[in-house]
């Protein structure tokens, strides 16, 4: 395996462990606030993406390590909308909650009780959802293919998913199940397969794509934006403690990437004189994420005016 393949293969793995851990710790998120963690939409065009590639994946090109990833996530939406049926349906207004004349019948009535949410509405609205993000998804794989339309669609969900994220979190007026772990790693998560498909080439896109590129900076953007208003979102210093151990775990991935980097500049073209440069700065990531949780949980919890 070539240096280049072997840079590939990391990118890959990264990818799919990010995302692996921002499933499972959405789950966690979920059950620990009673509430679901990634944005419904998303959620729903995640499960159907996940489920079509995963069975089509696997008939097109045979057990590989993104296809294991695939169904990996696929079971692990399982769980998420699991807390999302479970937890959801306070987020969902009654038909009632709608009526413009409903407000001012409840500002008159202190004493009046909230409308309770309507469980059929939110039912039927939620399997609507569903079978639009199938629909959805399986009219990119027939119209790209497998290898083109996974890579189409993955990226512009993943930039909805971006904005949908901040959506949430503005719609709650707090960080309730959401958290840095979750933010950070769906960053780095998506970055590594920017690379990859954006810039290097693989699979449909042997040759890199301008629109994945572009759907891959645009989500990093969001997903920043995003990680930055968390850190302002008023979370607990156990919350922020979390979040530095995500911030060490990803500047150790970026570290990875880049140091990997180094070594295959020669086989993507580029000059022996900018290893060093590769180098030094996975080794300065290095240093900065060896620093013990005590001195990151600090440094967050001061960026956050916290102290």
């Amino acid at each position: 395996m070539s240096n280049l393949e072997t840079f590939k293969l990391i990118l890959t793995i990264v990818s799919g462990v990010c995302w692996t851990i921002v499933y499972v710790e959405g789950i966690r998120v979920g059950f620990r606030d009673k509430s679901y963690a990634i944005p419904f939409y998303a959620l729903a065009l995640n499960f159907a993406w996940e489920l079509l590639y995963s069975v089509y994946g696997f008939r097109a090109n045979g057990v590989t390590v993104q296809n294991v990833f695939n169904a990996v996530w696929f079971t692990f939406d399982v769980g998420i909308f699991y807390t999302y049926f479970k937890f959801g349906r306070k987020y969902f207004p009654s038909i009632s909650a709608l009526n413009p004349h409903g407000a001012a019948y409840h500002s008159q009535n202190e004493s009046s009780i909230k409308p309770p949410h309507s469980k059929s509405g939110f039912v039927v609205w939620s399997i609507l959802a569903l079978v639009t993000a199938l629909a959805v998804e399986y009219s990119f794989l027939k119209e790209f293919g497998v290898a083109k339309g996974s890579g189409y669609s993955a990226f512009s969900q993943n930039l909805v998913m971006s904005i949908l994220f901040i959506a949430m979190l503005v719609r709650r007026g707090s960080g309730e199940g959401q958290s840095l772990s979750i933010a950070i790693n769906k960053w780095i998560g998506t970055l590594a397969p920017t690379i990859l498909y954006g810039l290097l080439g693989e699979g449909g896109f042997p040759r890199g794509s301008l629109l994945i590129l572009t759907l891959g900076i645009c989500c990093s953007v969001f997903d920043v934006i995003y990680i930055w208003l968390l850190l302002y979102a008023g979370r607990s210093i156990a919350e922020l403690a979390l979040g530095a151990r995500s911030l060490k775990m990803g500047a150790n991935w970026l570290w990875l990437i880049w140091f990997t980097a180094g070594r295959c500049a020669p086989a993507v073209g580029a000059s022996v004189a900018e290893l060093p440069l590769a180098k030094r700065a996975g080794k300065t990531l290095l240093k900065y994420s060896s620093l013990n949780e005590c001195n990151w949980s600090l440094s967050l919890t001061e960026s956050a005016g916290m102290c």
